[in-house]
């Protein structure tokens, strides 16, 4: 069932919101329970390089965890990028998902905020800006992108490696959850 906090009363103007998981990694036919939804909102920030982010669960942020999934708040979000945007960022992995943004019924016309909540202000996008290792980021990239050859060489090592802890993993069993390693 749809979180009940994400459902817009009578006469109030209508919400859009985008189920991130669409187009991600954790698309499920069951739905996430609360423990799932936590580990795997810690997860997604340790792999940004922000271990410490904390996903809100409020549908006033852009992105925030639901009752059980992750969530954009498209009404929020198209006072930053357009449905059009969207299509042309979506084709190229998924023409269904770049279908749906196409369609008449995500409209930011219709349903663009008038204007951003208190939550939403430029000091929380650059604290959490701040919290990425972005320079580390960049360097890495020019690195790899002026040597091919060692990229893979060194993605292959730490592919091993991840493989070697996931064998370890299997065979010690699943004991004591997600939380273990965050």
């Amino acid at each position: 069932p749809l979180d009940r906090r994400m459902i817009t009363q009578p006469g109030e103007r209508r919400v859009l919101y985008f189920d991130w998981n669409v187009q991600s990694e954790a698309t499920t036919t069951s739905p996430f329970t609360h423990m799932d939804i936590t580990s795997y909102g810690t997860m997604c920030g340790f792999w940004m390089g922000i271990p410490d982010a904390h996903v809100p669960e409020d549908p006033n942020y852009i992105f925030f965890n639901g009752a059980t999934r992750p969530y954009i708040n498209m009404s929020h979000a198209f006072k930053f990028v357009s449905s059009e945007t969207m299509v042309k960022q979506t084709k190229s992995a998924d023409v269904y998902l770049a279908s749906i943004f196409a369609a008449s019924d995500c409209s930011p016309e219709k349903y663009r905020t008038k204007r951003l909540p208190k939550e939403v202000s430029c000091f929380d996008a650059i604290s959490v800006l701040r919290k990425m290792p972005l320079c580390n980021m960049y360097r890495l990239a020019k690195k790899y992108e002026s040597d091919p050859v060692t990229a893979i060489r060194e993605f292959a090592e730490i592919q091993k490696e991840g493989e070697a802890d996931l064998r370890a993993l299997e065979k010690r069993g699943a004991t004591h959850g997600l939380s273990m390693y965050f």
